[in-house]
């Protein structure tokens, strides 16, 4: 644990924050690992059903500390080590079987920016930038931020977005797919734990049969292939969770889903 980046559950939402308001919470390898290591237990913490990450003060996060990756480049492994963890952290965020929700205020660049794209759910206050700075600096997004944002974006606009590292607003980055919700500033905080909430009201077991649907046609393209669906239809409404939904809908009532994502194993 680091006082830089800080892991804490709370009624049913694991909680990562970035701690370093005073940099503009730019990420080192220290906070990289407390990431990695909370993202990995909340993964299979039956308590956990949904995972939040934001970032305090006036800014999300600008990304990893150049200072540091400075210093990395007179040591190849231990860059080659900083990348790898960052890369490896994103992608398991990417795959947690829960959903991830990111809070962005201010800045959401370069690394940081990375960070919000390996997110499922982006809620983001009205005068958040976001962008890819890593041209400004001869950089590139080494932790995946390339390929999700081509997958997210399509080849040219992502080629743009990086080569001219400009920095878009909360409502351009919604109406292009970077953002789920754009808030009031001073809402945000509220805005993105009432998110939380309600995907705490959802069934865990569907929850994570829509993610798994949702990265399987992103990574493997199996947009006419409907044998997935089919049988993940199938797992769902055979289940107890269903069977509790449609019960409710009959007796008017708001369902209490039993299934917790973490007691599932991933087929």
């Amino acid at each position: 644990m680091t006082d830089d980046c800080i892991a804490t559950i709370k009624d049913g939402v694991g909680i990562i924050e970035l701690a370093r308001p005073n940099k503009f919470n730019c990420i080192s390898p220290d906070m990289l690992g407390v990431i990695l290591g909370a993202v990995q237990r909340f993964a299979v913490d039956p308590n956990v059903q949904v995972v939040l990450v934001r970032g305090q003060g006036r800014n999300f996060c600008v990304g990893a500390d150049l200072n540091e990756v400075k210093a990395l480049r007179d040591s190849p492994g231990n860059l080659r080590q900083f990348l790898e963890l960052g890369s490896h952290t994103l992608d398991f965020i990417e795959t947690l079987p829960k959903p991830v929700i990111a809070a962005v205020q201010g800045f959401c660049l370069a690394g940081g920016f990375e960070l919000s794209l390996a997110c499922d759910i982006v809620v983001a206050a009205r005068g958040a930038k976001f962008g890819d700075q890593h041209a400004e600096f001869g950089l590139y997004p080494g932790w995946g931020g390339a390929r999700r944002m081509v997958r997210l974006l399509g080849p040219r606009r992502s080629f743009d977005l990086m080569a001219t590292a400009q920095r878009v607003d909360a409502c351009t980055a919604g109406d292009w797919g970077l953002v789920t919700k754009v808030v009031d500033d001073e809402a945000l905080a509220d805005e993105s734990w009432q998110f939380c909430q309600l995907l705490k009201t959802r069934s865990a077991a569907g929850l994570l049969e829509m993610k798994k649907a949702v990265l399987r046609t992103i990574y493997e393209g199996c947009q006419s292939d409907d044998s997935y669906d089919i049988e993940a239809g199938i797992r769902t409404i055979t289940g107890a969770d269903a069977a509790e939904g449609v019960a409710a809908f009959e007796q008017r009532r708001p369902p209490v889903f039993l299934s917790r994502i973490g007691e599932r194993k991933n087929d």
